[in-house]
C-alpha cells in the first residue's frame, strides 16, 4: 500500500495465521492471511486497546 492508500505499521504471526496492520486516515484495519496459502481469510476495524498494543513492538516510528 502506498503512502497515499495508507501505512502499513506491524506483522504479527501465531502458528498457522498471520496479521498485518495498516492505518488509513485515523481508522486501524487488521488483515488476517492464512499461514500457508498467504490469502485474506479475515478483516477487522481496530480503534484503540489490547488489540493494537500487539502490534506496538514491531511499529516503525519513522513511517509515523
Amino acid at each position: 500500500m502506498n503512502r497515499s492508500n495508507g501505512i502499513c505499521f506491524g506483522h504479527r504471526k501465531e502458528p498457522f495465521k498471520k496479521f498485518t496492520l495498516y492505518s488509513l486516515y485515523r481508522f486501524f484495519v487488521k488483515f488476517e492471511l492464512d499461514g500457508i496459502s498467504d490469502k485474506i481469510v479475515g478483516k477487522a476495524q481496530l480503534n484503540s486497546g489490547g488489540n493494537l498494543d500487539k502490534y506496538a513492538g514491531s511499529i516503525d516510528v519513522n513511517k509515523v
